[in-house]
């Protein structure tokens, strides 16, 4: 497929005594990337140890966008990458005033007439994607219901935005609710 960029929307280690192995790999396939390799944080990393991650991914040159953008191209409009943090892993709730600070943030260097790609590990991210005029959001978290039939998943944890790729008057990212676009 000779790939240009590499994404990881958190949630990459799961099993602590995998991080060297896991990251090995992913330094020999971005060592072969012209754009290179960018990470987001999930919930699981603060769960697991961040610290030895974040060595981890550092040493095989990795770049964490935490709450931060970086542009990869540039020109008239240049691509930028925007990422956000996973703060809240440890009590699991979700603070509407935490996203709009992360995006605040993410987005003070950004040029206006960017392409803009967030990552985010937590898909309720993707309304501030549609606010803030993001062109493509990128998350993870909800592993897609995992265990589902059609739309329906059997777990009892239920996300707003479960799976799909949907596109909400231009802006794209997972959209599953009255208002937000229709499924494709």
């Amino acid at each position: 497929e000779k790939p240009d960029l590499l994404v990881i929307t958190g949630d990459f280690i799961d099993g602590i005594g995998w991080t060297e192995e896991a990251m090995a790999r992913v330094a020999r396939l971005a060592e072969k990337l012209p754009y290179g390799a960018y990470f987001c944080w999930g919930n699981h990393e603060y769960l697991r140890d961040k610290d030895r991650i974040a060595r981890a991914l550092d040493r095989c040159g990795v770049r964490v966008l935490k709450n931060e953008a970086t542009c990869i191209t540039e020109g008239r409009r240049p691509l930028c990458l925007l990422g956000v943090d996973y703060p809240w892993a440890r009590d699991l709730t979700i603070r509407e005033g935490d996203r709009e600070r992360m995006m605040a943030e993410a987005l003070t260097d950004v040029p206006t007439d960017a392409v803009k790609v967030l990552l985010a590990h937590h898909s309720d991210f993707i309304e501030q994607g549609v606010k803030y005029g993001i062109d493509l959001t990128l998350t993870g978290h909800t592993h897609g219901g995992q265990f589902a039939f059609g739309q329906t998943a059997f777990l009892p944890v239920q996300y707003r935005y479960m799976r799909g790729f949907y596109d909400a008057d231009g802006a794209l990212g997972n959209f599953l609710e009255e208002g937000f676009g229709e499924r494709p």
